[in-house]
């Protein structure tokens, strides 16, 4: 026997909506982390493509510029690491005297004895370095072979 519509709705309940069903994926994490690797490699092939002044054109640039002793020891640190002593811009002011040649140990040592000196004028003694400096550069320029000398 059929039941009555009487008996259907009786038997009818709320209507509540989907009972707990499986929860949408997480969006998968390799797609991001795959492109940020991407984006890294590119940009240190694009950096390390960049051409480089070389390091005797970068410290002679550098010492034109140099107003006091503490810039002028900078840029020979930095002229130091890259052609001579990867090292150089870690290394106390005695170590890097006994690691470089003898000539530029001299200028490491006048550079300090000139940046502490008591009652030396700063800028004559400064630029008395400088010029020091830029004939090493150019002395290194003229040692190191198959480089242009201009």
């Amino acid at each position: 026997m059929n039941p009555t519509l009487e008996e259907l709705v009786g038997r009818l309940h709320g209507v509540t909506g989907p009972e707990g069903g499986v929860p949408p994926p997480a969006p998968a994490l390799w797609p991001w982390l795959l492109a940020g690797a991407a984006v890294i490699l590119v940009l240190v092939v694009v950096l390390r493509r960049r051409p480089r002044l070389s390091p005797d054109i970068e410290a002679l640039a550098g010492l034109q510029s140099a107003r006091d002793l503490a810039t002028v020891e900078r840029v020979v640190r930095a002229y130091l690491a890259r052609q001579f002593d990867p090292l150089a811009d870690s290394r106390t002011p005695a170590e890097l005297a006994r690691s470089a040649t003898k000539e530029w140990a001299g200028v490491v040592a006048d550079i300090e004895h000139s940046r502490f000196a008591p009652a030396q004028p700063a800028q004559p003694a400064c630029d008395a370095i400088v010029t020091r400096i830029e004939l090493l550069i150019h002395a290194d320029r003229l040692k190191a072979p198959g480089r242009a000398t201009g």
